[in-house]
């Protein structure tokens, strides 16, 4: 279990049927208000399970969510870079030179995080 009592298999479960969804998947609420490592822990597990944000409880935990959710500027590049590999497969599987292999659910992940951060990914092999 994680500290707020959630399941982590549940979690995922969410977070596949969202994906699934072509849907953002967000964790819940961390209650603690004077915990600001508490929430940057749950936060970031949150994240590594493939949610792309967090409901906040209260303002001041806003910037600690946004610090955690916020695609990085390499995140970026790679989503790109998937996007670009992807369209030029038409669309179907394919292996980055760095042997990564990409197919419509990475691809759709990657689409996601270039949407998250404001930016037009390609439309090729979307599956939304």
């Amino acid at each position: 279990m994680i500290s707020d009592g959630t399941c982590p298999s549940c979690a995922a479960g969410r977070v596949t049927q969202c994906e699934g969804r072509s849907l953002f998947g967000y964790s819940g609420v961390y209650p603690r208000l004077d915990d600001e490592p508490g929430l940057r822990q749950q936060a970031e597990f949150a994240r590594s399970l493939g949610f792309f944000g967090k409901s906040a409880v209260h303002p001041r935990q806003l910037e600690v969510i946004h610090d955690v959710f916020t695609p990085s500027a390499q995140e970026l590049t790679w989503a790109q870079a998937v996007l670009d590999a992807f369209a030029a497969a038409d669309g179907n599987a394919v292996k980055l030179p760095d042997g990564e292999f990409i197919d419509l659910p990475v691809a759709d992940r990657a689409r996601r995080l270039l949407e998250l951060a404001g930016q037009r990914p390609a439309d090729v092999g979307a599956s939304g």
